[in-house]
């Protein structure tokens, strides 16, 4: 029996699953939370970072923006993989401590966590910031 109703359809439900940029445009500005679960390396980054009391801004990119950030936040920012250092790579992580502070690009979830700030930011107000204002992932 066809009832018209997608089976995709989430249209009143209390949770949504969606995917990348579009769905954060689309339920963000209506969500109470939105999580970004990135499966390649960013979630599980940020999970052993802030797992040891280090505090993470998600950032889209390593560029001269993130430069600028990371002297904004006294913070460090990771570098890619191959440079060796802290990085997107889980086990470079390990030893951070509590008073790390770290900017984190990532070009999917750093992006999407990005995204998701300015949409947050755009439905709460008529004249949304140059740029979203980011706030630390940090443990609870």
């Amino acid at each position: 029996m066809e009832t018209g109703v997608s089976p995709t359809d989430q249209t009143g439900d209390a949770v949504r699953l969606e995917w990348g940029k579009a769905a954060i445009k689309n339920f963000g500005p209506t969500g109470d939370v939105i999580v970004v679960v990135d499966t390649l390396s960013f979630s599980t980054a940020v999970d052993v970072a802030v797992s040891a009391g280090a505090k993470v801004w998600p950032f889209r990119w390593w560029d001269a923006r993130a430069q600028a950030f990371v002297r904004e936040q006294s913070a460090v920012l990771a570098g890619r993989r191959e440079a060796g250092g802290m990085s997107l790579s889980p086990t470079s992580l390990l030893s951070v401590t509590p008073s790390t502070r770290l900017v984190l690009p990532s070009p999917n979830g750093g992006t999407l966590s990005f995204v998701n700030a300015a949409a947050l930011l755009d439905s709460r107000s008529s004249v949304p910031p140059k740029r979203p204002r980011l706030r630390p992932i940090c443990s609870v």
